[in-house]
């Protein structure tokens, strides 16, 4: 594993990505579920060991690979009337002359089917729900599946993912400095994958007359990510009750019989996993202006008041809505403003053309503090939860 700086990292992941033979999505499956992985491992203060290594369990891999292609298994709605809604082909391989379904959907439906007996009433839209009706079946799921790992695609992308990690076949290895480069790329990486996934999902034959001129940004959001839309309105009923009125988060406007977003303040696109605690209503303007930053220490004051003052009504409205994620929404923001303390990025702190704040001694001196205490307090809540 090399040392390699941020300008030759971005250089061999793009390679990676967009240079290697593919007969099917599972080698760019790999690389968003490792870099996934690689962002929750982060948050952990053990993460990197005393040889400087960081090692991440094929099951946690895993997760974010089923993650992945939970939704879509399911069919694909098409483009056109009268063309009916069919799952979409993920491969070129064929078997016995004929297309057969992909082996991860078929590992997924299995699971669903046997849980389904046992948890008729449960909620299965997401391997979250799937874990959390049963957590002994999401653990065997997520052990199956990093048997299929192993056999592909880690073993056809070893060699030209060797700059990037090593594996002995149960724990994914990879130097510190390639765990920051991960996180603090995250958003380019998941970028550069789901564009080559697009590409040869519309490059398969099978998927034509599904796909048709399906827009790209539909695909997208059908591929990575559907549960945003099932779950968004869930998520903003929560929040108004957890805060007893309707008002933009960041600007405060009141928000009253006014269009309203659900926004992730801790922006989906360096942190993609659906948690109460990283949602906040806002207005159309603030949610847009605010994109993919992470917000200034005005916003992170309010959010951390937030959570200590709504707290224990986020966490009983999320039992029927999404994972609370208390904790590991408190661990993912140390994370990322760390990170993002190290190479001075800006922050957002309002609407407009001069909405950035350029002062990278605000992250030391007062936003990580901010966001240690609120780790000790969602701990405390994270522990009296029943």
């Amino acid at each position: 594993m090399q040392q390699l700086s941020a300008e030759d990292f971005l250089d061999r992941m793009q390679q990676l990505i967009l240079n290697s033979a593919m007969n099917s999505t599972y080698k760019l499956a790999l690389v968003l579920s490792i870099t996934d992985a690689a962002v929750l491992k982060c948050a952990d203060p053990g993460a990197v060991g005393a040889d400087g290594l960081c090692r991440i369990a094929l099951a946690d891999v895993a997760r974010e690979f089923l993650r992945i292609y939970w939704p879509q298994r399911l069919a694909y709605p098409g483009s056109r009337p009268g063309v009916k809604p069919t799952v979409l082909s993920q491969s070129f391989n064929r078997r016995g002359g004929r297309d057969s379904r992909d082996a991860v959907f078929n590992l997924i439906d299995k699971a669903v089917k046997a849980l389904r007996v046992k948890r008729p009433a449960a909620r299965l839209e997401t391997y979250d729900q799937f874990a959390a009706a049963d957590k002994r079946a999401g653990d065997q799921l997520a052990s199956r599946c990093a048997t299929l790992i192993r056999k592909n695609p880690l073993r056809y992308i070893a060699r030209d993912a060797a700059f990037l990690f090593e594996s002995d076949g149960s724990q994914i290895v990879m130097a510190a400095s390639s765990l920051r480069l991960l996180v603090r790329f995250r958003p380019i990486i998941s970028e550069l994958a789901q564009t080559r996934w697009i590409s040869h999902l519309f490059s398969l034959e099978k998927n034509r007359e599904l796909l048709g001129e399906t827009a790209e940004l539909q695909l997208r959001s059908f591929l990575f990510a559907p549960e945003r839309d099932a779950l968004l309105e869930g998520i903003r009923t929560a929040l108004i009750e957890a805060a007893g009125d309707e008002r933009c988060f960041y600007c405060g406007a009141s928000l009253r019989n006014k269009p309203q977003h659900v926004d992730h303040f801790l922006p989906f696109s360096r942190y993609a996993h659906t948690r109460i605690f990283n949602f906040v209503l806002a207005c159309p303007r603030c949610n847009c202006s605010k994109s993919n930053w992470l917000a200034d220490l005005q916003h992170v004051e309010h959010w951390v008041r937030r959570n200590s003052d709504q707290g224990r009504e986020l966490l009983e409205l999320s039992r029927d809505t999404a994972p609370a994620g208390a904790l590991e929404v408190a661990d993912m923001a140390l994370a990322l403003y760390r990170l993002a303390g190290g190479h001075a990025e800006p922050l957002w702190k309002k609407s407009g053309a001069s909405g950035l704040t350029y002062d990278p001694g605000l992250y030391a001196a007062e936003i990580v503090p901010l966001l240690q205490n609120n780790r000790e307090n969602m701990t405390r809540l994270a522990d009296a939860r029943p």
